[in-house]
């Protein structure tokens, strides 16, 4: 599918780094991506896991590093993309330079991510649910501003008080004729 070929596309993208790092990475600072890599920590502990990855790989481009290939994993399976994540844990677990510790967390995270996996893959092989039809504004306008009780006080009692929006439609919509008013006995 699409999704996982993408996946692949941009999870193979970083793991590259790795084993081909920019031309002159021997001359970079070697503190570079630390700021990156804090930004990345600190979006992270606010729960901003969607700006913490996008810090953790502009460290990583800056100074690949199994670190922070395994940050950028993390966060992705934090948001639920578990085919990216998957393929970031794999690549891990086999890099000859990750350590004990890397390789361990890898080896937690990953069947976490291919649950994620097999949910999409899941998701994507069926159909999706048929939704009814919505109603026309202005009879779903009317019909709610009966129920609500419109006119001589005869209606439907309301379970809870009428929101702003459905009077304002019923306004909008012109009835030609009132609502009933109470039955007569």
């Amino acid at each position: 599918s699409e999704i996982l070929e993408n996946a692949h596309i941009a999870a193979s993208e970083l793991i590259d780094l790795l084993e081909e790092p920019p031309i002159g990475l021997d001359e970079i600072d070697p503190a570079a991506g630390d700021d990156e890599l804090r930004q990345g920590v600190a979006a992270n502990a606010a729960d901003d896991f969607a700006t913490a990855a996008g810090w953790f790989e502009q460290s990583h481009r800056a100074r690949p590093r199994i670190s922070s290939l395994l940050s950028i994993a993390n966060m992705r399976l934090k948001l639920g993309e578990g085919p990216i994540a998957a393929y970031l844990y794999a690549a891990i677990l086999e890099h000859p330079s990750a350590s004990d510790g890397e390789r361990e967390m890898a080896g937690r995270k990953l069947p976490l991510a291919e649950i994620q996996l097999e949910q999409l893959q899941a998701d994507m092989a069926q159909p999706a649910p048929l939704q009814p039809p919505p109603a026309p504004a202005a009879a779903s306008a009317a019909m709610g501003a009966a129920m609500v009780g419109g006119g001589g006080g005869g209606g439907v009692p309301a379970i809870s008080p009428e929101p702003s929006w459905l009077t304002q439609a019923a306004a909008e919509a012109s009835l030609t004729s009132p609502p009933p008013g109470p039955p007569t006995l």
